[in-house]
């Protein structure tokens, strides 16, 4: 699914090529400026996600932000002498993906159960991501920027190639890099570094 529709693409770009390679075009380029930054960006609604808790601390960090909602925190917990999923209720969370443990915390009861300790033990439903088309669209304009560079780049040059010969005219395009300095400063902001 491509993060720009044509419709976004300026016309001295989407004037010279057909719709099907448009779009493949900004197909392609969201992909990529997705794996560079590690992460999606498009809105998933009540997407479920199973992290690691980190502890001390009781947090976990939720992929793909924002995050606009979360619907349901279980954690998997010894019950009657075996592991299961058990549902929370003292959490809170914000839109950077960060979710907490709040029991304890100031009017809320320690009583129920508690914040997991293991790996790949707490399941949070939760919609996240940026909306990308419509009257409610929300994506950054950096985003959609580097989309739209990236898929000029594609359909002005396909094969990556670094020199053309047409007869006498001979045609050079500067060796691309994976990223340049453009693109840093375009997604540098919303790329997530995994260690």
């Amino acid at each position: 699914m491509s993060l720009v529709t044509a419709s976004q693409v300026p016309a001295f770009i989407a004037a010279n090529y057909d719709d099907d390679s448009l779009n493949a075009a900004l197909s392609w380029a969201s992909s990529s400026v997705e794996a560079y930054c590690e992460r999606h960006f498009a809105q998933v609604v009540d997407d479920t996600a199973i992290v690691d808790p980190y502890w001390p601390g009781r947090t976990a960090l939720l992929p793909d932000p924002p995050v606009t909602a979360v619907s349901s925190v279980q954690a998997w917990l010894p019950q009657s002498g075996q592991m299961t999923w058990v549902s929370l209720t003292n959490y809170n969370w914000q839109p950077d993906g960060l979710i907490w443990d709040t029991t304890g915390e100031v009017g809320i009861p320690q009583l129920g159960p508690h914040w997991p300790r293991l790996r790949q033990s707490l399941r949070v439903t939760y919609t996240h991501g940026f909306i990308t088309e419509g009257d409610d669209a929300n994506l950054p304009q950096p985003i959609i920027d580097a989309v739209i560079k990236a898929a000029a780049g594609y359909l002005a040059n396909p094969y990556n190639l670094t020199e053309r010969k047409a007869g006498d005219a001979t045609y050079r395009w500067s060796d691309r890099e994976k990223t340049t300095l453009l693109d840093d400063s375009l997604l540098g902001a919303y790329r997530l570094v995994s260690l």
